[in-house]
């Protein structure tokens, strides 16, 4: 059982497993007698202002996309609330979906049902599973580590990923690009990700010479050191374990698409 009191209010939040031999009641003795038997007796409920059972599902739709219609969010998946995983997932389908549909290239909005359905499949089976550790009262609930922080979800088998390097090192197209504190033309520090920031792509050039691009493509050059026009960063290179002669493109989600 929790009591939760709720900011700027005399009111508390109740909620609590009731016990199996007992039907799930919410009326205002029901709820009194599951403090009692929690061993809160001493609290009096004096006014039942809202309540409910809730029941916790964990549904998939069989796709993301119907023709013209497109599912994200909650509409795509639900889940129990366990681990913190479904505003960040439902953020990440409208981010995934939305560059897409700007471009309105058959083939990218294709890749949407593709890239996120699994992942939303991934999120459910962990919510889930720390659901029922939770209701076990086992202590690795409460435990969180790098599956719940999202930083390791990839598309490195989708459909829209390339990484024609002969041996790929720790970061490949498909990973989240990583961020890198960077030197400007001018010496002056720069994160990468305020270089990325926007609705363009983005393309990183480890000493490397590439040709002109269009409009919603930004360039960045990086090199070992300062050179007029390019960013330097030596500790770049070693973010993304690459060599010199490297490019990196990366998509306006913030994810790798190609390495060559």
């Amino acid at each position: 059982m929790s009591l939760t009191p709720l900011a700027g209010t005399d009111v508390l939040q109740c909620a609590a497993r009731p016990p199996s031999t007992h039907p799930a009641r919410t009326d205002i003795d029901s709820v009194q007698g599951l403090l009692d038997e929690f061993g809160a007796s001493h609290v009096r409920i004096q006014e039942l202002t809202w309540s409910t059972v809730w029941r916790p599902n964990s549904r998939l739709a069989e796709t993301f996309r119907s023709g013209r219609v497109f599912l994200a969010g909650d509409a795509a998946h639900t889940h129990p609330p366990t681990g913190g995983q479904g505003l960040n997932t439902s953020v990440q389908d409208a981010y995934n979906l939305g560059w897409k549909l700007a471009d309105g290239s058959p083939e990218l909005v294709d890749s949407y049902d593709a890239e996120r359905r699994p992942v939303a499949a991934s999120v459910l089976g962990l919510s889930t599973d720390l659901l029922d550790k939770t209701l076990e009262g086992n202590p690795d609930a409460m435990r969180r580590g790098p599956e719940t922080n999202q930083l390791g979800i990839n598309y490195r088998n989708g459909p829209l990923t390339t990484d024609e390097r002969p041996h790929p090192g720790r970061v490949r197209a498909g990973d989240r690009a990583p961020g890198s504190l960077l030197r400007s033309p001018g010496g002056e520090p720069v994160h990468l990700f305020d270089l990325m920031r926007g609705t363009h792509w983005t393309l990183l050039a480890f000493d490397a010479d590439v040709p002109s691009t269009p409009p919603h493509i930004r360039t960045v050059h990086i090199t070992r050191e300062c050179a007029e026009g390019s960013h330097a960063d030596v500790d770049a290179y070693d973010t993304y374990d690459v060599t010199p002669a490297t490019t990196v493109l990366i998509r306006p989600d913030g994810y790798i698409a190609h390495v060559l």
